[in-house]
């Protein structure tokens, strides 16, 4: 994705998150990838941002305001034609390429194997690196997993603490917390009030509100606990 025709680096992140908003609702049964068929009218594009959308309701971001103002930003995934249509040399067009991609390499990571690891600001540095830059012109440094546990460890995080970020960017550091938190219990109702009601963090812009939002939901919740300028 990072040399793919005319896509801006800043872009590439948020149709990585888009997509795996996307294969999460496959889960529920409303988005296939096999249905990806690069058609002209009902677009790939299309497909995976109304899984996006209904993803976003089914994890109950509210208030409504909010969750478009995070679907919004998913836009360039229906919008960029070069996406939607059929490469040649795939047979296939790039979302469903992508998509396939992530499902295996990606997504199954997240579902299945816990992990404190931050991997939406893990792809942003990645594509933020092959420009020549890091984000820091942007405003925007994100911190490393290695720190992000170090700092989990150094105040030793319990499982009855709130924790407040208030530049949360892709939510690294709630991420981390969050992973540190669970793994000091198995009560299930204790674990939901974690995810619920312990992780706070702010974002004032809406490019990184979304793509900790999405990191957030794909941790299993929450992402009602990030507030944005409205």
């Amino acid at each position: 994705m990072r040399n793919y025709g005319n896509l801006k680096d800043i872009d590439k992140p948020l149709i990585v998150s888009g997509i795996l908003l996307a294969l999460r609702e496959a889960e529920s049964g409303s988005f296939e990838i096999d249905k990806l068929k690069g058609d002209e009218i009902d677009t790939d594009g299309e497909k995976i941002f109304n899984a996006i959308e209904k993803n976003l309701k089914r994890s109950n971001v509210s208030p409504e305001v909010k969750r478009d103002k995070i679907l919004s930003q998913f836009s360039i995934i229906k919008d960029t034609h070069i996406l939607n249509e059929v490469n040649p040399s795939l047979n296939k067009t790039p979302l469903k390429h992508f998509t396939e991609f992530l499902h295996e390499k990606i997504y199954k990571s997240i579902k299945y194997i816990s992990s404190s690891e931050d991997y939406l600001g893990r792809f942003y540095g990645e594509f933020m690196s092959y420009s020549g830059g890091d984000g820091q012109t942007l405003g925007i440094v994100l911190t490393p997993k290695h720190i992000t546990d170090l700092f989990c460890d150094l105040v030793d995080v319990k499982p009855d603490d709130v924790v407040l970020d208030p530049c949360a960017g892709t939510a690294g550091f709630l991420i981390a917390s969050m992973h540190y938190m669970l793994a000091q219990t198995d009560n299930d109702n204790k674990k939901k009030r974690i995810r619920q009601n312990q992780l706070h963090g702010f974002e004032l812009q809406p490019y990184m509100f979304t793509i900790a939002t999405t990191n957030m939901i794909l941790r299993g919740d929450g992402k009602s606990n990030l507030i944005t300028e409205l």
